[in-house]
C-alpha cells in the first residue's frame, strides 16, 4: 500500500505515512500523524513485554475524536472499522470512540498504531492505513 513506502524498513519516519479517512464523511480526507502532533496527549495504557508481564507504559498520540471530527461523520454513522496494513480490522462503535478520551493515534517504532487503555492490547491495531466511517 502506498500508505506505508517500504513498510519493513527501518528508516521509515512515521511522519511520512498516511492514514485515509473514509466512508460516510463529509469531508474524507488523508492525514499523517505531523497533521496532528500540535494535539498530542499522553495516556498509560497497559503492555506486555517480551516475557508477557504485564506493565504499564506511557504512550504519546493524538486523540482519534480530532482526527475524526475534521472528517465530520454523517448523521446516522454508527461505528468505525479501523484497517491495518495486513488486513486486521477492528470495529468500534462511532458514538463511544468520539468520547473517549483515552483512544488515541501513537507512533510505534516504523507505524501508527490506534490503541485504548480501555481496549485490550489484542484489539489494537498496528500499522493503521485507513479509519473507515460507516
Amino acid at each position: 500500500m502506498d500508505n506505508y513506502p517500504d513498510a519493513k524498513r527501518e528508516d521509515v519516519s512515521v511522519d511520512s505515512i498516511k492514514v485515509k479517512i473514509s466512508g460516510n464523511v463529509e469531508n474524507p480526507y488523508d492525514f499523517t500523524y505531523a497533521d496532528f502532533v500540535e494535539n498530542e496527549t499522553v495516556i498509560v495504557a497497559p503492555y506486555y513485554n517480551c516475557r508477557k508481564k504485564s506493565e504499564v507504559k506511557v504512550y504519546n498520540g493524538v486523540p482519534v475524536a480530532l482526527v475524526l471530527a475534521k472528517a465530520k461523520p454523517r448523521e446516522g454513522s454508527s461505528r468505525l472499522i479501523a484497517l491495518g496494513i495486513d488486513g486486521y480490522k477492528k470495529a468500534c462503535v462511532l458514538k463511544d470512540l468520539m468520547a473517549d478520551q483515552d483512544a488515541i493515534i501513537t507512533p510505534d517504532y516504523h507505524c501508527l498504531q490506534l490503541i485504548s487503555k480501555n481496549e485490550a492490547i489484542s484489539n489494537w491495531v498496528r500499522y493503521l492505513v485507513e479509519l473507515e466511517v460507516e
